[in-house]
């Protein structure tokens, strides 16, 4: 349980690091010209916040396997 739901945490940090990344964008330009990326980065960033709150009120562990830097 507690490596599932690190993977799951992982790979919504991992998509999200992509579209913050600006590769994803869906329009070419700023990302911050584009409202469609910018509303997939802010429920991105709800479905991390959470899910980092579902496995905290389980006792779930984080591991971290993305670099935030990187």
């Amino acid at each position: 349980m507690i490596d599932w739901a690190n993977r799951e945490l992982s790979t919504l940090e991992g998509h999200l690091a992509f579209w913050k990344g600006g590769v994803a964008r869906v329009f070419n330009g700023p990302a911050s010209d584009d409202e469609i990326t910018e509303a997939v980065i802010a429920t991105l960033e709800k479905h991390v916040a959470d899910w980092r709150a579902l496995m905290s009120q389980h006792n779930i562990p984080v591991q971290k396997f993305i670099d935030e830097n990187g």
